[in-house]
C-alpha cells in the first residue's frame, strides 16, 4: 500500500499547551531562577558583581576565589540566595567558593542583593602541571643561555656587529642567567 499525504491527517498538535504531555519541559533548576523576577534579578546582579570584583582583585579565569557571605537584611531573594541550590548556582556561574570565614583580611568587600560579600585573594593552585611548566621553562632558558653564549663566543660576530648589538646580547645573557637562577630556586621548592 503506497504512503500518501492523507495518512498524516491524524497527526495534530495538542489543542491546549498545558495538556500536551509530549511538549518540551523546561529545566526546572534554572527555570526557577529565570521566572522569579525579584529572585532572578538578584541572582544576576550578584553574579555580575562577583565577576566584576574578581576582575578588580586580579583573579585569572580558572582561579577559584573564596567568598564569605553574610545576610544584611531581609530580601525577596533570600530564600534563593541563602539555600544550597542557589549558592551552588552562584558558585558555578561566578567561579567562587563559599566559605564560613576568610582566614586573612578580605581582598575586597561588596554588598549585593542584601548580602555582604567578602572576597579573599585568589587561590593559586600548584599541581603537577605547574611543575611541568617550570621544567619546560627551565629547558627553554638553558637553551637560550647556550645560544647566547655561543653567539658571544663567536669572534666574527664580535668584530662585525655594532657595539650596541653586542651589549644587547650580553644584557640578554645576564637576564637569562638571572631567570635561570630564579626558576631553579622555584623548582627546588616545589
Amino acid at each position: 500500500m503506497p504512503f500518501a499525504a492523507r495518512n498524516l491527517s491524524a497527526v495534530q498538535p495538542a489543542a491546549h499547551f498545558y495538556f500536551d504531555s509530549l511538549r518540551a519541559k523546561p529545566q526546572r533548576f534554572f527555570d526557577r531562577f529565570a521566572h522569579g523576577a525579584a529572585k532572578g534579578n538578584a541572582l544576576f546582579e550578584l553574579v555580575r558583581s562577583l565577576r566584576d570584583a574578581r576582575k578588580d582583585i586580579g583573579a585569572r579565569e580558572r582561579e577559584r576565589v573564596p567568598v564569605a557571605a553574610r545576610r544584611l537584611g531581609s530580601d525577596p531573594s533570600s530564600t534563593l540566595l541563602d539555600g544550597d541550590c542557589g549558592r551552588a548556582a552562584i558558585a558555578w556561574l561566578a567561579s567562587v567558593d563559599f566559605v564560613e570565614s576568610l582566614p586573612v583580611e578580605p581582598a575586597r568587600t561588596l554588598v549585593a542583593a542584601g548580602l555582604e560579600l567578602k572576597l579573599g585573594s585568589p587561590e593559586r593552585s600548584r599541581g603537577p602541571q605547574d611543575d611541568g611548566a617550570i621544567e619546560r621553562e627551565l629547558e627553554t632558558t638553558r637553551a637560550n643561555i647556550v645560544r647566547l653564549q655561543s653567539q658571544l663566543d663567536n669572534q666574527q660576530f664580535l668584530r662585525k656587529a655594532r657595539p650596541e648589538v653586542v651589549q644587547q646580547a650580553r644584557d640578554r645573557l645576564a637576564a637569562a642567567e638571572e631567570r635561570l637562577a630564579t626558576l631553579e630556586d622555584a623548582f627546588s621548592r616545589a
